[in-house]
């Protein structure tokens, strides 16, 4: 083919042993929920704990602070600690939920067809007429 306007030339490298999978539109949404909130908890965590250890690291570093100084990097570390914290666990549970998710969808596919006892093996899968010859021969 030529190329033109309605073209760009690109280069396509091969992808050895690329699985594949069917997803339903309700699972997809679901994927799009679970990483969202994995992702917002991991950004919660990470600016939390930066704050609580900078705040914590200023505590500890700088010996002649007054009274209302000392108490308010206290409560700005205390605070950023004990967030980052309850993010980071949210975040190892909500990926932890994540993997549960991908690993059914993983297993949806490789489910047997056919009768408890009397599945289809995979040559016999190829051997099955497809829909739209099933289709054409009842509308006749």
């Amino acid at each position: 083919m030529a190329p033109d306007e309605n073209f760009i030339s690109a280069t396509r490298y091969r992808l050895k042993g690329v699985k594949t999978y069917e997803v339903f539109v309700a699972d997809f949404n679901r994927i799009e929920q679970e990483a969202r909130a994995t992702g917002s908890h991991l950004q919660f965590a990470t600016f939390w704990l930066a704050i609580g250890i900078g705040a914590a690291l200023t505590v500890v570093g700088l010996p002649a602070l007054s009274l209302k100084a000392y108490l308010t990097y206290l409560v700005f570390a205390i605070t950023g600690l004990s967030l980052g914290v309850f993010h980071c666990i949210r975040w190892n549970k909500q990926g932890d939920a994540l993997k549960r998710l991908m690993n059914s969808i993983r297993e949806s596919q490789s489910m047997s067809l056919g009768e408890k006892g009397d599945e289809l093996r995979p040559s016999e899968l190829e051997q099955l007429p497809s829909e739209e010859a099933q289709d054409s021969g009842t509308k006749k």
